[in-house]
């Protein structure tokens, strides 16, 4: 779990779109960079909105994790384009950072993510689907967007956090072990 107090949202977004994968390694389909490639040019060439591919090569660098969660605190949209990547730890961080999440289904994506609440599904190759998102978000529903990213938080709070998973491991305790664990917590 992540401890929601470690990520704090920032008073003001800019209307900046970022996704942070792996510049190499594992294989393109396992990050999906490929549609990553394919959004941020896109976004590019239709709408001049830059995604930020963060510690990727003439992109954003962060120097430390408080200046990473810094910078994706103060972005509006977080953009998980992903295929195979368990749960990313991103997309959690994004969330508890107040960030709007476009992702894909994978990997908790679809179970997490309602579309118009706390940001928007899309298929693993949807590039127009993402794009015409993104730049309507970033173009004309700022407001929105920083409602689901309220919202993301609260999901990211209520599902991703160590109070809730020591709470679910002290039920398992509790019912299938049967260790009394209620000195413990709750």
């Amino acid at each position: 779990g992540l401890d929601p107090e470690m990520y704090k949202p920032a008073e003001i977004k800019e209307p900046r779109i970022v996704s942070f994968v792996a510049k190499a390694g594992i294989g393109d389909k396992y990050y999906n960079r490929g549609f990553l490639e394919a959004v941020i040019e896109q976004l590019r060439e239709k709408y001049g909105i830059r995604l930020e591919w963060v510690n990727s090569p003439g992109y954003w660098q962060a120097n430390s994790s408080k200046e990473y969660n810094d910078f994706i605190a103060r972005s509006l949209i977080y953009f998980n384009p992903t295929f195979g990547s368990p749960m990313p730890r991103s997309r959690s961080e994004a969330m508890l950072l107040g960030c709007c999440i476009i992702t894909t289904p994978q990997h908790g994506g679809a179970d997490y993510i309602k579309d118009g609440y706390n940001g928007f599904v899309v298929g693993h190759q949807e590039v127009d689907k993402a794009v015409a998102i993104i730049s309507k978000l970033v173009l004309e529903g700022y407001d929105e967007a920083i409602e689901m990213g309220k919202n993301a938080r609260k999901t990211a709070i209520k599902e991703f956090s160590t109070e809730r998973y020591a709470n679910d491991w002290i039920d398992f305790l509790n019912d299938v072990v049967k260790i009394d664990m209620s000195h413990y917590g709750k």
